[in-house]
């Protein structure tokens, strides 16, 4: 064999040993990517457990909402945790606290979703159970009517309702829908509110799509 072939076979060797180090370079650096840039699945519904847990327990401090204005963000700086519950394990929510984060909602939605500490867009609903037909609530001076609910309509023939509070129904984010939601995680939680049963339902969003 003469040595110019030697040394052919030693470069080519050398290259293709450069190509597979660099394509495997390229994918470690692409999966790392993926990993930290994208948000999983399991990341959503993790928020929404986070934003969940947080809204059902009395915040912190447990009186902070006496001592913010819900109309200026710039005072929300001494919340360290947001939430609705009367005290820690009471499954009872503060209806102050509930009109105060449907202000806040209005407000200004980013500093919000930074003070829930979440990273994904979100929506949060609150809806009591009763039936727009009963008497006790007909006759009751918080009736459907009242609520602007007008029989005839989907709502009037709904067992849930929104939950109401001095500051409106009780909603706080971006629906999925409106956003353009292409992964969404769901969690239900219940709780009391105003002497009701009540359900609160958590949505974690993104318009990410994984594989």
């Amino acid at each position: 064999m003469r040595k110019g072939q030697v040394w052919s076979y030693d470069i080519l060797t050398a290259v293709v040993v450069f190509i597979i180090t660099f394509a495997f370079l390229i994918f470690f650096w692409w999966s790392v990517t993926t990993l930290t840039t994208e948000p999983r699945p399991e990341g959503l519904a993790l928020g929404a457990r986070d934003i969940s847990d947080a809204l059902l327990s009395p915040g912190n401090p447990e009186d902070w909402n006496t001592v913010v204005d819900p109309g200026d963000a710039g005072t929300w700086g001494a919340i360290s945790l947001l939430g609705m519950g009367e005290e820690f394990g009471s499954q009872e929510i503060s209806i102050d606290k509930a009109s105060k984060l449907v202000q806040m909602d209005a407000t200004n939605y980013t500093a919000l979703k930074a003070k829930l500490r979440i990273n994904y867009n979100f929506y949060v609903e609150m809806k009591e159970f009763y039936n727009c037909s009963e008497t006790s609530i007909i006759w009751s001076p918080m009736n459907c009517t009242a609520r602007g609910i007008l029989p005839g309509t989907s709502e009037w023939n709904s067992l849930e309702h929104f939950a109401s509070t001095p500051s409106g129904n009780f909603t706080l984010g971006i629906g999925p829908d409106a956003g353009g939601a292409r992964s969404v995680s769901v969690l239900n939680r219940f709780a009391i509110y105003n002497g009701s049963l009540v359900r609160l339902k958590v949505i974690t969003w993104t318009n990410q799509t994984w594989q």
